[in-house]
């Protein structure tokens, strides 16, 4: 229960900041494709309690480890595809006297993390102009969805984020069949953002409780794009295995299909950079003597694009 209640307060935060925003919904032709980690939503694993699937690659978020709590599943694997042979399907349901939205975000779910389970935002440090991708929708009695994203940038002299730049939209049409959606990014800053939050929910204001029960979002092939350039495809699912975690003196990172050089770059839950380090295909060890106790999140990153991102604990 108490999981459930600060879900709400950090997503009403959320959504509050991005509603404040007129965004523009439009088509866009040229744009470089922006590769993450299952974008296309392909890659599944089942929980270790056999209870729910998550999506993989370490860049998605769901409400689904609710379920350890008695909670719902609110995100499946469906074979109702766009593209390819699996989507995401968001559904909103209940829990006790509580509303759960099918949630899908950017971020991390870490149920030993009593204080704040849910962290929204991976690293990110691209100017993006377009988030893209396939949905369709089926609102109970004119609930309305939500899929929104910011790009943020902290800042050591507040101590918060600051907002770079929102894109997305709230919609309460039905879409019984997919349809394409792209919408271009409102920059408010010339900085560069270091955190992208992505937020997808079948029920909008599910953060206050209210919502329809029965009300479903699908989604599928979700792309971010930068600037001045032309469509290429989504990225191979990466491939990479690190322990122990949680971490004690050294972590062991594997990438078996990494070919070349590449980095990894460790961050802090305020998105502070604690560590850099050059990696090659097979084992790597990394020291983390010198890291602090806590939640990190890292990236492996080549040739200026993020192929992979995960979390780590330390002890």
């Amino acid at each position: 229960m108490s999981l459930l209640k600060l879900y709400f307060s950090c997503i009403t935060q959320f959504m509050k900041k991005l509603l404040l925003f007129t965004i523009a919904f439009i088509i866009v032709s040229k744009v470089i494709a922006q590769p993450f980690p299952n974008g296309n939503l392909e890659g599944w694993q089942q929980s270790q309690s056999g209870l729910y699937s998550q999506p993989t690659g370490g860049f998605w978020a769901t409400l689904n480890p609710l379920v350890d709590l008695t909670g719902p599943v609110t995100v499946e694997k469906t074979t109702d595809a766009c593209q390819g042979e699996f989507a995401a399907k968001l559904t909103t349901k209940n829990f006790t006297s509580l509303l759960v939205a099918g949630f899908l975000a950017s971020g991390t779910f870490n149920q030993l993390n009593l204080a704040n389970p849910l962290t929204i935002g991976k690293p990110f440090t691209q100017k993006s102009q377009t988030l893209s991708g396939c949905y369709k929708y089926a609102p109970v009695n004119g609930d309305s969805a939500a899929l929104v994203s910011i790009l943020t940038k902290w800042n050591s002299q507040t101590n918060s984020r600051d907002t770079i730049a929102s894109a997305g939209g709230i919609t309460a049409q039905p879409q019984a069949n997919y349809t394409n959606f792209s919408y271009t990014y409102e920059y408010f800053s010339q900085e560069i953002p270091d955190s992208i939050q992505i937020v997808f929910t079948s029920s909008a204001d599910g953060a206050n409780n209210n919502g329809q029960v029965g009300s479903a979002l699908w989604v599928d092939n979700v792309e971010l794009s930068i600037l001045n350039g032309i469509n290429i495809p989504l990225m191979p699912e990466v491939v990479v295995t690190l322990y122990p975690n949680p971490a004690v003196d050294n972590v062991t990172i594997n990438l078996e299909n990494i070919e070349g050089k590449s980095t990894l770059n460790l961050y802090s839950a305020d998105g502070k950079q604690i560590l850099t380090k050059q990696m090659l295909k097979g084992l790597n060890t990394v020291d983390f003597m010198a890291v602090p106790c806590g939640i990190y999140s890292y990236t492996i990153n080549q040739n200026n694009q993020t192929l992979y991102w995960g979390t780590i604990a330390h002890n």
